[in-house]
């Protein structure tokens, strides 16, 4: 998580002062299901918290390995998010 979290600081310290940037999660459970899921969102709202309006973040749960998962990212990619986990 700290290296993910560390890519993502020197992602955002390029595009500070350029325009929001937009990182997408992408879930294979629930965020309620206390597990793996649950702390990597931990994660998207710390980095909210720690960025406020220099970034922007969204998440899509219950996503399935294979094409979907590919449907979901490629999305998100469309729709300006330049990071996507």
């Amino acid at each position: 998580m700290r290296k993910l979290l560390m890519i993502l600081l020197v992602v955002v310290a390029f595009t500070i002062g350029f325009s929001k940037l937009k990182v997408g999660f992408v879930y294979v459970g629930p965020v309620g299901d206390a597990g793996w899921t649950y702390a990597h969102d931990q994660g998207r709202v710390y980095i909210e918290k720690v960025f406020g309006d220099k970034i922007e973040t969204t998440y899509i749960e219950n996503v399935p390995d294979g094409m979907e998962s590919y449907r979901v990212i490629e999305s998100l990619a469309k729709r300006g998010y330049k990071v996507i986990f």
